[in-house]
């Protein structure tokens, strides 16, 4: 009687935690971007910006965008540099190794316009 009891509580626990990690997939499933699910990060881990990112291609104007525009929508990036601004999307880690990094890149024109926009690293 034990062993079956015990079998039917691994089976809820497990049954719970697919239900839980289901819905939280689902409730950006489409990826539709948002700026402040663009923004939220715990210890500059950004847990959304994957799902966003392609939705964020598809239907924001950047290129259309000069740099203000893009600081207000996106936010500050992560890293700048001759005229880049670099947006971490997510990292793939081996304990605290890092692996890689999937980067979105903004490249400036001299007059502070979007010239193209990339995505670096997977």
């Amino acid at each position: 009687m034990k062993g079956l009891d015990l079998l039917v509580f691994t089976s809820l626990i497990i049954l719970a935690f697919s239900c839980t990690n289901k819905s939280k997939n689902t409730s950006l499933a489409h990826g539709s971007f948002t700026t402040a699910k663009w923004l939220e990060s715990v210890n500059h881990i950004y847990p959304y910006r994957n799902q966003m990112l392609q939705n964020l291609i598809d239907s924001v104007p950047l290129k259309q965008m000069n740099y203000q525009e893009v600081i207000k929508l996106l936010g500050k990036p992560d890293r700048t540099e001759d005229g880049h601004l670099y947006y971490k999307i997510g990292e793939k880690k081996f304990g605290d190794f890092i692996l890689s990094t999937k980067t979105f890149v903004i490249k400036l024109r001299a007059d502070s316009t979007v010239e193209w926009r990339k995505i670096h690293g997977g």
